[in-house]
């Protein structure tokens, strides 16, 4: 098992692009009104919850990018490329798999399932790619 590096920049960076990334894909002009409809919800209804949310998102970021500096290590990748390979692994392994058998057994609609997995996609994407490029 390789030493692992932990560069606490690129953590910080891809914590800040994951959080950029879900603003942008759950704002109203890409995913946002889509997926509120889909979960039966309305923007007023989303603020009560929103503090505890962005925590819980960040925390999140958090863990991925730490966990995927570890991932992308092992996997030796050392380009923005192969981090994002990595991270696109990841998620189809993980991520993915556990959407969809959730989505499927809470019969959610096929919609809502592709809005939310995307964004781990992309994220877990860019994370690799930046753990990997930074780190190289």
């Amino acid at each position: 098992m390789p030493d692992i590096t932990i560069d606490w920049v690129a953590i910080l960076i891809a914590v800040v692009v994951s959080m950029a990334l879900g603003g942008i894909w759950y704002a109203p002009f890409l995913f946002g009104k889509t997926w509120m409809s889909l979960i039966g919800k309305t923007q007023e209804d989303l603020k009560s919850g929103a503090a505890f949310g962005y925590l819980i998102a960040v925390l999140g970021a958090f863990l991925v990018a730490l966990i995927m500096t570890y991932v992308v290590q092992w996997a030796d990748a050392t380009t923005f490329a192969e981090g994002m390979a990595t991270g696109a692994v990841i998620w189809l392994g993980f991520t993915a798999t556990s959407i969809l058998l959730n989505g499927v057994f809470e019969q959610r609609p096929w919609g809502l399932i592709m809005i939310n997995s995307g964004q781990f996609l992309l994220q877990y994407m860019l994370t690799g790619g930046i753990i990997a490029s930074m780190l190289s």
